[in-house]
């Protein structure tokens, strides 16, 4: 059912993991290659992995949980799914883990586009904290994120319409649309 096909999630979660498993080995022959960016590189896949498990485990709530990159012909491809709680304890863990290796920006706006950064972390882990029920650091975290005062609602022009006479005996409503 292509309703249900979840494999574009596990392909990207797989390249995510691929990154992290073999980013360092890169990294240590590639002398441009510096410790900075390969930690920026690994909290961005971190971002995107756990973005991808989190709409996974919202539409099918207990789902298997890989860590561990499927690039070996001997690796065991069946995975027993974990549940849904599980997954989102380790969500905030790893995203915790990797808040202070994400840039705040990428200096201009083509290159912020499409990328995770420190707010859009912090925005993803709020979600994560609300489906958790978790209020305080929801709250929190959509504060910091509010404060930064890098995103705002795009205003939407709007119209009064005033409705009278409708129903006798019902006050005038106002409407905006």
């Amino acid at each position: 059912n292509p309703y249900t096909d979840w494999s574009y999630f596990y392909r990207t979660i797989n390249q995510c993991n691929t990154v992290l498993e073999l980013g360092k080995l890169a990294q240590e022959k590639d002398m441009s290659f510096s410790k900075t960016l390969l930690k920026q590189y690994e909290a961005e896949v971190t971002c995107i992995r756990s973005l991808a498990y989190f709409y996974l485990l919202r539409t099918f709530r207990d789902v298997p949980y890989v860590t561990k990159a499927s690039i070996y012909d001997d690796q065991v491809f069946a995975v027993p799914t974990n549940k849904q709680e599980d997954i989102v304890d380790s969500l905030i863990v790893a995203l915790r883990n990797i808040e202070n290796d994400i840039p705040y920006s990428y200096n201009d706006l083509a290159s912020n586009k499409g990328r995770f950064n420190s707010l859009s972390l912090k925005t993803l882990l709020a979600d994560i904290y609300l489906w958790k029920n978790d209020y305080e650091n929801c709250i929190d975290l959509c504060t910091q994120v509010i404060e930064s005062v890098q995103y705002s609602l795009i205003p939407v022009g709007r119209e009064q319409v005033l409705i009278d006479g409708q129903n006798p005996g019902v006050p005038d409503t106002v409407y905006y649309v």
